[in-house]
């Protein structure tokens, strides 16, 4: 049976009413098997003290986001079924085992937000068991690596982590899952740029291919965060008649930034138009959405502060005044780029003669 059968809307069920004058959107139930009561999927956002011990144990155990989530909720990445055949077990085993010691453990949230930590690591090649990436030496600062991904729901998806971990492992400390402010995620190497432009660029879907050129390259190439790429169009590209015939600008909130030579020839190649390279109404997270447009497990994930950090450290490294380089980052303070220092290249020893 196909999974879209075996769903059926709340609104066709005997007995259900309709307000007058709205039209209310259909809310799915899953069909039970038989002789069991439908989990509505409502209630799968509420907490495990909600559920009866048995249906607790049928939803988690039918939990497949080889197939589909749950949430319905596209910014998780699905997991592939070699994958999941792989950690399935353990990711549904641990969740369970954590909803029986806390119940106030959300369903939804813990299986989405788990797997989804699961196929980052997977995508990081860490090398490390569903459990050890809760219960590891390590596991804060995993969670926060994670989560730091998400621009909206990094919060949501960190707080439930936490507390699937501490859930699973009552001795770990609680300080040391305790989650501050989010730190500036490494920038990528040029090998992990030259791999994401070419998997951008080997689309055959042209709209997602453009999409995910102009991401990267006004990122990485321009260190454009969210915001500031919203708007720019091709023709915001451009050289200057003083500068070298390899040098690429970009015009963007009056200020003229320069290219990183990696991605020159990227956006150099974008089709001609007045039309914005992303849209203005593409939302705030629109960058975890195309995320998941890269299926490649040999790929990083898409960061926008990674492609950022990726600038910034070439800016810094190119001998700019200070002021010119808090300029086109659009920052105000020098403090502002310490987060950045630590990834400078090492400077050139000293002459010692």
């Amino acid at each position: 049976m196909h999974d879209s059968d075996t769903y059926r809307s709340v609104a066709d069920s005997p007995g259900a009413k309709k307000q007058k004058g709205k039209r209310s959107a259909p809310v799915r139930v899953k069909k039970a098997a038989a002789g069991a009561a439908p989990v509505r999927s409502s209630r799968l956002s509420a907490p495990a003290s909600s559920f009866s011990a048995e249906d607790l144990k049928r939803v988690v155990d039918e939990f497949d986001p080889s197939r589909k989530l749950p949430s319905d909720d596209s910014t998780v990445r699905r997991a592939s079924s070699a994958l999941w055949s792989r950690v399935g077990d353990d990711v549904r085993g641990i969740v369970l085992e954590a909803a029986g010691r806390d119940p106030g453990i959300r369903v939804a949230m813990a299986l989405t937000s788990f797997t989804g930590f699961v196929v980052w690591a997977e995508k990081e090649s860490l090398g490390l068991s569903p459990r050890e990436l809760l219960c590891g030496p390590n596991a804060a600062a995993l969670i926060d690596s994670y989560s730091a991904r998400f621009e909206r729901a990094g919060a949501s998806r960190r707080a439930a982590l936490r507390r699937l971990a501490l859930a699973v492992n009552p001795n770990l400390a609680v300080s040391s899952i305790t989650i501050g402010k989010i730190p500036l995620q490494q920038p990528y190497s040029s090998t992990e740029i030259e791999a994401l432009l070419e998997f951008a660029s080997s689309l055959t879907n042209s709209h997602r291919s453009s999409m995910l050129l102009a991401v990267i390259g006004l990122g990485a190439g321009a260190g454009l965060v969210r915001g500031m790429q919203r708007g720019v169009c091709k023709n915001d590209v451009h050289s200057h008649s003083d500068a070298r015939a390899d040098e690429v600008f970009l015009r963007n909130n009056g200020i003229c930034r320069p290219v990183h030579p990696l991605l020159a020839p990227t956006l150099n190649a974008l089709p001609d138009s007045d039309r914005p390279l992303i849209p203005v109404n593409a939302g705030k997270n629109y960058v975890s959405r195309i995320s998941v447009w890269i299926d490649s497990d040999s790929l990083p994930v898409l960061s926008a502060d990674r492609l950022r950090a990726f600038y910034a450290v070439w800016l810094l490294s190119s001998g700019r005044p200070l002021q010119n380089v808090l300029s086109i980052l659009g920052l105000k303070k020098p403090g502002s780029l310490e987060a950045y220092l630590e990834f400078l290249p090492e400077p050139p020893e000293a002459c010692s003669e």
